[in-house]
């Protein structure tokens, strides 16, 4: 897939509602808490890492749920996509490996499901839904780019 077929992708996502940018933007240091105690307990979480990466996997978390609530919201399809191509390319340029991004984002999802409304979670849940569908083409994309 090329990368103007990922932002042809990423433009049948809708954005989220204010009620559920509110909504998320409000939970968010919960949100990154539990992510983070979830992946960190994990026995092979440095398997998908890299050794000593826990610190920057949490940092990628922070910067994540901030970037994800606030593209959700003022929603660019072209921005989406570019990022999450580059969120990819310079996380696994530090060992990260495609499990972990497969890891990360049912995570998010599972912790949506558990901790936000029905609603929200049916509105954020796509932008998910998207990466993990495309994670194969994302790598790839970045590879050839590269």
């Amino acid at each position: 897939m090329t990368r103007e077929e990922l932002f042809q992708q990423a433009k049948k996502i809708e954005p989220v509602s204010g009620e559920t940018a509110a909504e998320l933007n409000k939970k968010n240091d919960l949100l990154v808490s539990i992510i983070n105690k979830n992946l960190e307990k994990r026995d092979d979480i440095e398997k998908y890492i890299g050794s000593g990466n826990i610190k920057l996997m949490k940092t990628n978390h922070d910067n994540h749920i901030n970037f994800m609530t606030s593209v959700m919201t003022e929603y660019d399809p072209n921005v989406f996509s570019e990022t999450v191509l580059w969120a990819v390319r310079t996380y696994m340029a530090r060992g990260f490996k495609k499990e972990y991004w497969q890891i990360q984002m049912n995570e998010w999802l599972k912790i949506f499901r558990e901790n936000l409304s029905k609603k929200a979670y049916r509105e954020i849940s796509p932008f998910y839904t998207f990466i993990l569908d495309n994670l194969d083409d994302i790598i790839e994309t970045n590879e050839t780019d590269g």
